[in-house]
């Protein structure tokens, strides 16, 4: 019995041997057939064993990198968007200062004509009959 004891005690050490490699092979690399359960990943302990080491890091990495990106592209984009306010608000400005001139000078014309007017009116002193009225002076200013 002693050989077969023997036999018995190295297979039994072979059979450990390959659970423990298949155990901490699973640990590593998942359960292939659990691991393909959808949402399985996101029971903690389970999801763990069931998915594996290697899946567990590289999903936590994808989501820091995503994370990373994402606040990129809320800065560029927030950027952007500070940017042509900006423009915008520079632009509006010019548009004001070229209204106020034009405002200016079309006030200074009037105020011109309106002298010139006045000019022709007190130079108006012949006999012909003609009477200028208040609301002939006001048609004339305004229009």
């Amino acid at each position: 019995m002693g050989i077969l004891e023997s036999i018995r005690a190295a297979a039994y050490g072979a059979l450990g041997a390959a659970a423990s490699f298949l155990l901490m092979l699973g640990i590593y690399e998942g359960v292939p057939l659990v691991r393909d359960i959808p949402y399985i990943g996101s029971i903690p302990i389970i999801g763990q064993l069931a998915t594996g080491r290697v899946a567990t890091e590289s999903a936590k990495a994808a989501t820091a990198a995503r994370a990373g990106y994402v606040e990129l592209s809320e800065k560029t984009a927030l950027q952007a968007q500070l940017a042509e306010e900006r423009r915008s608000r520079l632009r509006a400005s010019q548009l004001y200062d070229e209204a106020q001139k034009r405002a200016t000078a079309a006030a200074q014309a009037n105020r011109i004509a309106n002298e010139k007017l006045q000019k022709d009116i007190n130079k108006d002193t012949g006999a012909d009959g003609a009477v200028w009225g208040a609301d002939d002076l006001d048609w004339l200013s305004n229009h």
